[in-house]
């Protein structure tokens, strides 16, 4: 995230939920209260042999983004961290289509996914321990209902979604795993929010309408708020509803401001 435009806008619209926005991204987001007590838990992967090296490929790419580090390194960084981590969660991963925005070609994508549900029981995962609520999402049939002919939609997909948001350093040892390198055990610990987090779509979906919020008042200072017929966020996915092709150009720069890494696109109705 590039936060100085944010706190540069959040400052303009001044409210609580903005400040608050402002804290969990900068200081890092909970997983579970630091003041909670459990056992720790050990949970082993659970991916085929055959997919070994597709994992590790995309655990290697993780850690080289920095959005994993090693145990030891928890401990050098964060010096409260306990000895061995609190909790082993079980690594897998799924395979999922996505679609370029730009050349329309399909592509396969590799999304590791950490079973935080694991081991089963009340107050033994670290899901169990997340305070569970429901996240309402914006659909596809709502959003086209605000479509006109000759309208200009604009996209923007941010990378890496959820691993944007840091993890408070009291949770990093509650989102570790181990993975075999070179016939070496490597305890890693996740110190952004991750897949298979029970929280996670709630927390990045709240992020994702304060950043609306703010591209509103953006749209609005700039003079082209009234060329923007609707817009709409779900999860990392962003879109708007324009009625000139300026204004869809206009609303994805804003987007760029407040992410550097965003995917765009735009398509005439």
């Amino acid at each position: 995230m590039n936060l100085l435009p944010w706190l540069n806008r959040l400052e303009k619209i001044g409210s609580i939920e903005a400040a608050d926005g402002y804290w969990g991204v900068s200081r890092g987001v909970e997983i579970i209260p630091q003041n909670i007590k459990r056992e720790s838990t050990s949970t082993p992967n659970y991916y085929k042999k055959e997919d070994e090296g597709l994992v590790k490929q995309e655990v290697l790419r993780v850690l080289q983004d920095g959005h994993l580090i090693t145990y030891n390194e928890v401990r050098k960084i964060y010096k409260d961290a306990p000895e061995t981590p609190s909790d082993r969660i079980a690594l897998g991963f799924l395979v999922k289509d996505k679609i370029d925005p730009i050349t329309g070609k399909i592509k396969k994508k590799l999304r590791l996914l950490s079973d935080a549900s694991r081991p089963k029981g009340k107050g033994k995962s670290v899901n169990s321990c997340i305070k569970h609520f429901a996240t309402a999402l914006p659909t596809v049939a709502e959003f086209a209902t605000h479509l006109e002919r000759g309208d200009w939609m604009a996209m923007a997909d941010i990378a890496d979604a959820f691993h944007n948001l840091g993890l408070r350093p009291y949770n990093w040892a509650n989102i570790t795993f181990e993975i075999d390198f070179d016939e070496e055990s490597w305890k890693l610990a996740y110190v952004k929010l991750c897949f298979g987090v029970r929280s996670a779509v709630r927390i990045f979906q709240a992020l994702a309408q304060l950043m609306l919020i703010m591209i509103r008042h953006e749209c609005k200072s700039r003079g082209f708020a009234h060329l923007i017929r609707h817009d709409s966020s779900y999860i990392d996915d962003s879109a708007c509803i324009a009625i000139t092709k300026g204004a869809a150009q206009n609303w994805l720069k804003s987007m760029e401001r407040y992410h550097v890494r965003a995917r765009n696109a735009m398509a005439r109705i």
